[in-house]
């Protein structure tokens, strides 16, 4: 029975990895050619197909192949968060949030997070540890978002190891999230330092230096 299961756990895990695998080289293929990506879409969504629609409505908001619209975009999230599309709520979700082609209303984005939160989106997870955070859209509750930062974490999100910053007053428990990382973003962690004026204390001159000798 556990092996059984244990079987079936890695065969999950596989399948998100190759589903992960086919977004990220399909996101390239939109960028390589556009205007073609934005027309097979298109077609694929007036046939039916309601996979299509969440890779539409990324045409629309960053303007790949046609002219940028909100509105459009936040359109398709809507029925392929519906169809059970778990990045499709996950951005329906930051629609909402951030008001991208509706009312900003964040309520709405605290639902949408949770729910692509439970479906195992690493993303979501992060956004809804700040609306525990910040109280948005809910009820504040620090012990929370500290348990979904922590989880966002260990996942290996960096932006979650940084914001686990204040609760750790010395940074030491940041930077041993960080050493875990195979393949940490130099990038977005000098603007995280940056943005937040880490990095001047000599605790962590030498981490700060790595990801600038990274860049």
């Amino acid at each position: 029975m556990y092996r059984k299961q244990r079987k079936m756990t890695k065969k999950h895990l596989n399948s998100i990895q190759k589903q992960q695998r086919l977004e990220i080289k399909m996101h390239k293929l939109i960028l390589q050619h556009e205007d073609k990506a934005f027309e097979l879409y298109s077609k694929a969504v007036e046939a039916g197909h309601t996979k299509a629609q969440y890779n539409l409505a990324l045409c629309y908001l960053n303007g790949w192949g046609t002219t940028r619209n909100n509105e459009k975009a936040f359109k398709l999230y809507s029925k392929a968060a519906k169809a059970g599309n778990t990045n499709a709520q996950y951005n329906l979700a930051l629609c909402y949030n951030n008001g991208f082609g509706t009312t900003k209303n964040d309520e709405k984005a605290f639902k949408l997070f949770s729910k692509a939160t439970e479906a195992g989106n690493t993303n979501a997870q992060y956004n809804l540890a700040l609306c525990y955070d910040k109280g948005e859209g809910t009820t504040k509750n620090l012990e929370k978002a500290f348990e979904l930062y922590s989880k966002a974490a260990k996942a290996g999100y960096i932006i979650a190891q940084i914001s686990l910053r204040k609760y750790y007053p010395n940074g030491l428990q940041t930077i041993k999230y960080m050493e875990k990382v195979e393949n940490p973003s130099p990038q977005t962690n000098i603007e995280m330092y940056y943005r937040n004026g880490w990095g001047i204390a000599k605790s962590l001159e030498e981490k700060f230096e790595f990801y600038l000798k990274a860049v």
